[in-house]
């Protein structure tokens, strides 16, 4: 290649021209009849004039370490370009993964914190978030609670056992359970257990008033059957006297007849009364 050749052997290589004319011994005719001819110049002077670019044919170390040079800067410049529109494009590309990341993450929480407070009802609150705004100027929830009611139900514990089962499923609703989401649902079991236990309680308490009820009502019966037999004694006792004291009065006013008529029969037996009494008569006499 001719940038192999010394410079010192350019003019042996490449013919001298003077600017705008053909080499010497190559000119045509009109330019063989011209009275301008053209100069000897020395190797000098023409290393500058007979070569077509720098870039194209370095004649020299100063223009080669200045070429070498000016490609370095251009590819230092050119990477450096590389390197900025490398780092744009990997800063855009972060920027968008976080947006994608941040979206999940919004339409995780809002699921999340959405079935808690659906299950939860009428114990549950509404869902509050937290935000985070991302690159795109968008506020994505990045967290997020919802506040329930997990006391219970003061003097019922049917209801505080059905309240405990929802708190219960409430916690549990979403796909993910956090951990306070299990230890919500781990105190609502609690509250279960301690319902079903006072229920318990009560169960029992309830069959023992129901068995002295019961005693109590025996008692009373037993009680009402002995009045009942004590009355019927005491009415069977009085309903005997009644019949004896009538039978008493029946053998007295026969008595009291048997001795009127023993009179009546002495009286004729003596003569006091010879008139025969007519029957029915001696009842308006008096003796």
């Amino acid at each position: 290649m001719i940038t192999n050749i010394p410079s010192s052997y350019a003019n042996a290589v490449a013919p001298f021209a003077p600017l705008g004319r053909q080499a010497v011994s190559e000119e045509g005719l009109d330019l063989k009849s011209s009275n301008f001819k053209a100069l000897e110049q020395s190797a000098e002077s023409a290393r500058g004039e007979n070569r077509r670019s720098p870039d194209e044919r370095p004649n020299d170390v100063g223009e080669r370490e200045r070429l070498r040079e000016g490609r370095i800067n251009g590819d230092e410049s050119r990477q450096r370009g590389e390197r900025q529109a490398d780092s744009k494009q990997a800063r855009q590309e972060q920027e968008q993964q976080e947006i994608r990341e941040l979206a999940a993450r919004d339409r995780e929480v809002r699921s999340h914190e959405q079935a808690h407070a659906a299950v939860g009802g009428k114990y549950a609150g509404s869902p509050v978030y937290e935000f985070v705004r991302g690159p795109d100027g968008v506020s994505y929830a990045v967290g997020g609670e919802v506040n329930i009611d997990t006391s219970p139900i003061p003097g019922d514990p049917e209801a505080t056992i059905a309240k405990a089962q929802q708190i219960r499923r409430a916690a549990n609703a979403p796909a993910e359970p956090s951990p306070q989401d299990r230890r919500v649902a781990a105190e609502a079991s609690l509250m279960e257990a301690d319902a079903r236990a006072e229920l318990r309680q009560e169960r029992v308490i309830e069959s023992e008033r129901a068995r002295e009820e019961k005693a109590e009502r025996a008692e009373e019966k037993k009680a009402e059957a002995a009045r009942k037999e004590k009355d019927d004694e005491a009415q069977q006792v009085a309903n005997e006297r009644a019949e004896l004291q009538r039978a008493q009065r029946a053998e007295a006013l026969a008595e009291a007849s048997r001795r009127n008529i023993d009179i009546n029969r002495r009286l004729l037996d003596i003569g006091v009364n010879n008139t025969i009494p007519v029957i029915g008569s001696f009842l308006d006499r008096q003796v």
